[in-house]
């Protein structure tokens, strides 16, 4: 996923025709998305590799490395200005027509990405015991992360929905024009159904597995994919 976003860059930066702010946005994200999949891939190297000399032990695994914790601040950056553009899109379509919807969206977006920050702190403060008692010491934490995942699902939902519905309006009669909204709607069905799903997984196997890192698997997709569906739509 981190090289179609790479390769998505490689095509819209050599002629863009965004403004600058949409550009510098674009920019961001790839060096967000680049930097979550390094520090990833530091983090896998700790615990795969550096910790074969306790092998047989599982305390190592219970803590968190510093790598993990600063990528899940990027996570957090990154969905939010995915979600925030993704509102804006819609805003865009409707103006102020449809305060309320925005208004809304923007909340649960706020919401869900002011959320994960106290998870990152507990992590970054607590690294050493966050794992092995997660739902003990640090439930609060766990807690959090629960609320922003959830919120976070929810935002995608109603953002597509807003979307989808605002795209129906705008048909006109006219063939190519519709084909052309039919296939935005196709895009944005399909764009909201697949970071739904994963954050729903994030947050089902986060609570269904708490002595498993599972749920990292699809964390580390969700990244991916909002950065993704961002240089794609862009």
């Amino acid at each position: 996923l981190g090289g179609i976003t790479i390769v998505q860059a490689y095509l819209y930066f050599p002629h863009p025709t965004d403004r600058m702010s949409v550009q510098i946005l674009a920019a961001s994200m790839l060096i967000l998305d680049i930097a979550s999949s390094v520090l990833v891939a530091q983090s896998l190297y700790y615990y795969l590799a550096k910790q074969v000399p306790y092998f047989g032990s599982i305390e190592p695994l219970q803590q968190i490395t510093p790598e993990l914790s600063v990528e899940c601040m990027i996570s957090t950056v990154l969905t939010f200005i995915a979600q925030m553009y993704f509102v804006y899109q819609i805003y865009s379509v409707k103006g102020k027509t449809n305060f309320l919807a925005t208004f809304t969206l923007t909340r649960y977006a706020t919401i869900t990405n002011f959320a994960l920050p106290g998870c990152v702190i507990t992590m970054f403060v607590f690294s050493h015991g966050v794992l092995a008692d997660r739902n003990g010491t640090f439930a609060v934490s766990s807690i959090l992360f629960g609320i922003a995942k959830g919120l976070g699902a929810i935002t995608d939902i109603m953002a597509t929905i807003a979307m989808c519905a605002f795209l129906s309006n705008a048909k006109t009669g006219i063939r190519q024009t519709d084909s052309l909204v039919k296939s935005l709607i196709q895009y944005v069905i399909e764009r909201g159904a697949v970071v739904t799903l994963i954050q729903t997984l994030v947050l089902i196997t986060f609570f269904a597995a708490p002595d498993h890192l599972y749920w990292f698997a699809f964390h580390m997709n969700v990244t991916k994919l909002y950065a993704n569906t961002f240089c794609e739509y862009i």
